[in-house]
């Protein structure tokens, strides 16, 4: 997956701290392979995620985690830009040539 959001500027430091614990919490979950946060390079308040795990149950695993409940609270609350973001979902391929 690859989420993009586009924090209220006001709250930055706050979604950076969310953020810290849910990445962190993320990475030791046994199903995810991946998880970056990204900061954009034009906006200071625009941010990626880059998540990879193994299945739909990892990523059903992922959204039951304390962690990621702190990343929905924050979320919730109107941390972001309304409308903002963004999910691209993407499957691993093998590329032959």
């Amino acid at each position: 997956m690859f989420v993009t959001v586009e924090v209220k500027p006001e709250r930055v430091d706050e979604f950076l701290e969310v953020m810290n614990i849910d990445t962190e919490g993320s990475r030791k979950e046994p199903g995810c392979m991946r998880f970056d946060l990204l900061r954009s390079s034009d906006k200071d308040n625009v941010f990626h995620f880059y998540e990879a795990y193994k299945d739909a149950d990892a990523i059903a695993f992922h959204k039951e985690q304390p962690h990621y409940q702190k990343w929905a609270d924050f979320k919730a609350s109107g941390g972001i830009v309304d409308g903002s973001q963004t999910v691209a979902k993407a499957t691993g391929a093998n590329f032959q040539e």
